[in-house]
């Protein structure tokens, strides 16, 4: 993917998704999805974060939570893909859900949405994509993904919203 940067985090990730250990169990469970930050939040605007992107959804066994470890990734650089390798290791461990996930990547998210990000677009080959979304659509967009209601390529065109330069 190219070289992306937005107020201060890179926003870039790799074009390819780590391969799956074909003999690797795969859990058809409804595992919730990790909300990341990559911006310095207090904790209460973090929950507000994952209350609003929660929303349109409500609080179910899949919604969006916390990420469990990691879920700050604060640096001089702050990196999307950090986090992607991060997930993509660790998902599992952290009973999240392994092929989505989302992320705070702007202080004023409530306007410049979060990130959304596929470990596989759709079409199996486990090219990586991302787009920015709304907060509130987040949560039941990940379900919608999740239960195949709709896919990756129509989610981007539909929910895709472009950051305001603030």
């Amino acid at each position: 993917m190219s070289a992306e940067s937005f107020q201060g985090v890179d926003l870039s990730l790799p074009a390819k998704a780590p391969e799956r250990d074909q003999n690797e169990e795969t859990s058809l469970a409804l595992r919730p999805f990790a909300l990341y930050t990559l911006v310095s939040l207090p904790d209460s605007e973090y929950d507000e974060a994952i209350e609003l992107s929660n929303s349109k959804y409500g609080d179910h066994e899949n919604s969006i939570r916390r990420a469990r470890n990691g879920s700050s990734f604060l640096g001089e650089l702050p990196s999307l893909k950090d986090v992607f390798e991060y997930h993509a290791s660790e998902a599992a461990k952290n009973g999240v859900e392994e092929m989505y996930f989302a992320a705070v990547v702007s202080k004023d998210w409530r306007h410049n949405g979060l990130v959304i990000v596929a470990l596989d677009d759709g079409g199996m080959q486990g090219d990586v994509d991302s787009f920015r979304i709304k907060a509130e659509n987040a949560g039941s967009l990940l379900v919608y993904l999740q239960v195949d209601t709709i896919d990756w390529s129509e989610a981007k065109q539909e929910f895709s919203i472009k950051p305001q330069k603030t």
